[in-house]
């Protein structure tokens, strides 16, 4: 049985359990703020650096100790003897444990992070192309429940292909999934 004693005790943990949730919250005060030429700004919080976008809202949280954009839209991010490149909407590119390394071979490791994004996308066009095509296939027929089972698994894999998408897709692959929306918009 709980005597007053522990039922104080218990209220006084939640009160400060909650000021610590309202503390972590409260944002900490910007000590520095340096603007760059792609529209973001580089501010410094709590004594770490993070990114901010045009409209105010973070693009990378202030955790880095050192924020350094290597052209207009890459940025070499240090942690202590780990480097990160970060694209100026703080989509983290390549990491390394080692800085000088990541700095030396950056061009090379945010190629390979757009050409992953690349192929990424193209298993999305790939596999809603072969949805509008079955679902073109089965236009005006009775489905039987093997054609929608199919048709259903058709949907998951372009689904879980989305889910594992990377960056964004390039133009022409954003034209073909545009075409490709209009056409099965149009069949249907």
């Amino acid at each position: 049985m709980l005597d007053k004693f522990h039922i104080i005790l218990c209220l006084l943990l939640l009160s400060c359990a909650h000021q610590q949730e309202v503390l972590d919250s409260v944002a900490l005060p910007i000590e520095g703020q340096w603007p760059c030429f792609n529209g973001r700004e580089i501010v410094l919080q709590g004594g770490r650096y993070g990114l901010v976008k045009e409209n105010g809202e973070p693009a990378l949280p202030s955790e880095y100790d050192a924020i350094e954009f290597l052209d207009n839209e890459i940025a070499l991010l240090t942690q202590g003897e780990t480097g990160f490149l970060s694209d100026k909407d703080g989509r983290i590119l390549a990491e390394d444990d080692s800085v000088d390394r990541l700095r030396n071979t950056w061009v090379t490791r945010v190629e390979e992070a757009r050409e992953a994004d690349r192929q990424s996308w193209e298993h999305v066009v790939q596999s809603y192309e072969t949805l509008c095509k079955a679902c073109k296939a089965q236009r005006g027929k009775h489905l039987n429940r093997s054609d929608f089972s199919r048709l259903q698994s058709l949907k998951e894999t372009v689904i879980q292909t989305l889910q594992k998408a990377t960056g964004h897709p390039t133009p022409s692959q954003k034209a073909r999934l545009e075409s490709l929306s209009a056409d099965y918009r149009r069949a249907f």
